[in-house]
């Protein structure tokens, strides 16, 4: 009898530490405005053994409508089971299950099928990205309970013999909810990396947006801005939207400082993101010390209100913004962005002088990252006016090299509000200064900045910017070479998995082929080369794995190269084929068979870029004929 027990308690252990446990996360913005739609994501994972036909229950608020569900490149099967109603005691029964569900009064109740039939522990997360509307007539303020929960739909079996298992449901408490919000207010300064120089020839663009949810209005609206006493009001003012504006103050145009204040009879919420736009011009003034590096950054803030309903106030918004003014300031940007090796870039170096001061001297410093090399210098303009000018290059012993621009020293003093332009080209190499080769999706950034000084006195000053370029990353695909209706029980299906390496070096690429259970047993797969795994037509690598692996719990097959060059470097197609067998297992007539390759790469930073894609396919079970 203790035998009995003990074997009893033991059973019961072992279902709890190892049982198919599906877990789901989400991403909900925790408000927006009513009438907008509102997409997040609900993250599928499995621990423990697998689980079988996953599927989410998504619960949601009257005040919140179903739009769409999509999984990557293929659909989800979305069941509307009804509406909560007091007729029916606001529950509703899960067709798959037959569970008796309880919801909120006028709120829905849907199931969300993505294509996959199987769940394994450490296998692809299932991310399926869900789209709801905020009814216009929402609550405002009030939060909007999302109720999801996770169910294996067959359980721990293929066949469903051992009923369903459902997972913790998520709710408001696990922050599960939208809140919708009313309007909003922003504020943007429009300038070339939000800074400017000193003086009217430099004028910055101030940009005010409000935002009214779908539907609803904003009585009495009332929008200030107050301009620091550093910026000289330019005019330029643009309104649109809103009913019966009217500019109730508005900044002098010689004197700096100053109050703007727009009011409006009401604003509509309608489907755009700005249901009013308030744009201005400003300068900078002479406020920089002269005899001084001063640099410094300029905040702003304006503020909205309103009332909702009619009479009614509302609690104030503000919206804050800054930018930074100097003497001297300098942009970098480098076309294109996204490269590979033998790629041609242009850097791109603009300049401003302040309108207040003349610079006695203007170096600018530039530092070619390691990957890329100088080609030719392209052109120095001032003022209008093109100089002949010879870069000074300096080859560092990190691979990088320093290129300095004297720009005084060819245009003389630069009169005050001068500004420039310079250009050159780089080449983007095969490896590094190491001898490592340049990789799929590595970052090669680096920094600019001038050196200047001012009649007033400041002197050795600098001002810096940056930019960068990217390798182009990988990219995947999975294809069936022998694509039929259905398949059977002991056919052959013949996949292939291919991945495109653009810049043609890559470390530790890896395979991951997830493969559904149960009409597909991986432990059947010729693992040996050129049997059941070979490579495919549109191959150019030509090489076999390094590795190639089983794990029958997981079903998986995996395939890893430690590393992938070429010389000199082009792009690569790593293609293989892979035969496997239907098996002749029993499952339910509902459950989906789709194939999974993750697969991915690792850049020279070991910064890894996954990517998924699916396969799906359809395989018929002997038909039952009673005579």
């Amino acid at each position: 009898m203790r035998k009995f027990i003990f074997g009893v308690m033991f059973l019961i252990y072992f279902s709890v530490l190892y049982g198919q446990t599906p877990h789901l996360s989400t991403t909900l913005p925790a408000s927006d405005l009513a009438g907008n739609t509102v997409c997040f994501d609900l993250s599928l994972t499995n621990s423990g053994d697998p689980g079988y036909n996953p599927y989410i229950r998504l619960i949601l608020p009257a005040d919140l409508h179903f739009v769409s569900a999509e999984y990557m490149s293929m659909g989800v099967t979305v069941t509307n089971v009804g509406t909560f109603t007091s007729s029916n005691s606001d529950q509703l029964t899960d067709p798959k299950t037959g569970d008796v569900i309880t919801g909120p009064d006028g709120g829905s109740f849907y199931l969300l099928e993505p294509p996959i039939g199987t769940l394994v522990e450490n296998g692809p997360t299932v991310v399926i990205t869900v789209c709801v509307t905020i009814d216009p007539n929402a609550q405002i303020g009030t939060p909007l309970e999302v109720r999801t929960q996770p169910v294996y739909e067959l359980g721990d079996s293929p066949t469903g013999e051992n009923g369903p298992i459902v997972g913790d449901e998520l709710t408001q408490s696990d922050g599960s909810y939208i809140t919708p919000q009313l309007w909003t207010f922003s504020k943007q300064i429009i300038a070339p990396e939000t800074e400017s120089v000193p003086g009217s020839n430099f004028p910055y663009t101030v940009m005010l947006v409000v935002d009214v949810a779908d539907g609803k209005t904003v009585s009495n609206v009332s929008i200030h801005d107050v301009l620091g006493s550093e910026s000289q009001y330019t005019g330029n003012l643009n309104i649109t939207g809103g009913n019966n504006s009217n500019v109730v103050e508005e900044p002098d145009l010689s004197t700096p400082g100053g109050n703007l204040e727009v009011s409006f009879d009401s604003i509509d919420g309608t489907s755009s993101s700005q249901d009013v736009v308030i744009t201005f011009t400003a300068y900078l003034t002479d406020v920089l010390d002269h005899s001084t590096c001063d640099s410094r950054n300029f905040p702003d803030t304006a503020t909205a209100d309103g009332e909702y309903p009619a009479g009614t106030s509302l609690p104030q918004l503000t919206a804050n913004a800054q930018f930074e003014g100097d003497h001297v300031c300098v942009q970098k940007s480098v076309s294109p962005s996204t490269v590979s090796p033998g790629d041609t870039v242009t850097y791109t170096f603009n300049f401003q002088v302040t309108q207040f001061d003349t610079a006695t001297a203007l170096v600018l410093t530039d530092t070619i990252p390691d990957g890329l090399q100088f080609d030719s210098h392209q052109s120095l303009v001032v003022n209008g006016n093109s100089y002949n000018i010879t870069p000074t290059l300096t080859n560092n012993a990190d691979g990088t090299t320093t290129v300095v621009y004297d720009i005084h020293a060819v245009t003389g003093d630069l009169a005050p509000a001068s500004t420039g332009t310079v250009s050159f080209t780089a080449k983007v190499l095969e490896t590094y200064h190491d001898g490592t080769p340049i990789r799929e999706n590595d970052s090669m950034s680096s920094g600019c900045y001038v050196t200047y000084s001012i009649q007033g006195g400041a002197s050795d000053c600098t001002e810096d910017s940056s930019a960068g370029v990217s390798v182009k990353p990988i990219t995947i695909e999975k294809t069936i070479l022998n694509p039929q209706q259905y398949y059977y029980p002991g056919d052959t299906v013949k996949f292939k998995l291919t991945m495109t390496i653009p810049s043609g070096d890559a470390k530790n690429v890896v395979f991951k082929d997830y493969f559904p259970l149960p009409v597909f047993d991986v432990t059947t797969i010729d693992t040996t080369w050129g049997n059941d795994i070979k490579l495919a037509s549109d191959d150019t690598w030509g090489h076999q794995p390094d590795s190639i692996n089983v794990s029958g719990s997981q079903n998986l097959l995996e395939m890893q190269w430690n590393n992938v060059e070429t010389d000199p470097s082009q792009q690569v197609v790593i293609s293989v084929e892979v035969d496997i067998k239907i098996v002749d297992k029993p499952f339910a007539d509902n459950l989906k068979l789709t194939n999974i390759l993750e697969a991915s790469a690792e850049n020279s930073e070991n910064i890894a870029t996954n990517d998924l894609t699916p396969a799906p396919i359809n395989v018929r079970a002997p038909e039952l004929v009673i005579t």
